[in-house]
C-alpha cells in the first residue's frame, strides 16, 4: 500500500503531465516515489528483523538466567553439604578431645582449680607447663 508521501508525489507528477512543460519534473517524480516506497518497504523489513533479533536475544538472555540459577543452586547444595560434612567433622574431633581430657584427669572434678594447676606438672615435671595449664583451664570452661 502506497504511502501519503507516494501518493502525493504521484499525484503531482499527474499534474505534470496535464501541464505539459513540466515533462523533465516528471522522471524526478516517478524516481523520488519509487526510492520512497523502497525506503518504506526496508524500514518495514528492518522493523522486522530488530523484532526477530530482540526475541532472539530475550530468549538467549532468559536461558543464561535459568543456567546462572542452576549453578547458584547446585553451589549451594555443595557448600550445605561440605558445611554439613565440615560440622560433623567438628563435632567428632570436638568428642574426642572431650575423652582425652577425660582420660587425662579423670578425679578433676574432685580437686580445687588451683590445686590442678600445679599438681599434674608438679608430678612429672616439677613445675606447671603451658600445655598443662592449657588443658586445666579448658577442662573448667
Amino acid at each position: 500500500m502506497p504511502s501519503a508521501a507516494a501518493c502525493a508525489i504521484a499525484e503531482s507528477g499527474s499534474l505534470a503531465l496535464r501541464h505539459g512543460p513540466g515533462r523533465p519534473r516528471l522522471a524526478s517524480l516517478r524516481r523520488q516515489a519509487t526510492r520512497t516506497r523502497n525506503f518504506e518497504q526496508i524500514s518495514a523489513d528492518l522493523r522486522e528483523l530488530l523484532r526477530v533479533w530482540y526475541g532472539y536475544k530475550w530468549e538467549q538472555a532468559k536461558a543464561e538466567r535459568r543456567a546462572a540459577g542452576h549453578a547458584a543452586e547446585s553451589a549451594t547444595a555443595g557448600w550445605t553439604t561440605a558445611r554439613d560434612a565440615l560440622l560433623a567433622q567438628q563435632n567428632r574431633i570436638d568428642e574426642v578431645q572431650r575423652r582425652l581430657l577425660d582420660a587425662q584427669v579423670p578425679h578433676a572434678p574432685l580437686r580445687r582449680p588451683d590445686q590442678l594447676h600445679r599438681e599434674p606438672a608438679l608430678a612429672i615435671h616439677g613445675r606447671p607447663t603451658k600445655r598443662d595449664r592449657r588443658l586445666l583451664d579448658r577442662l573448667w570452661e
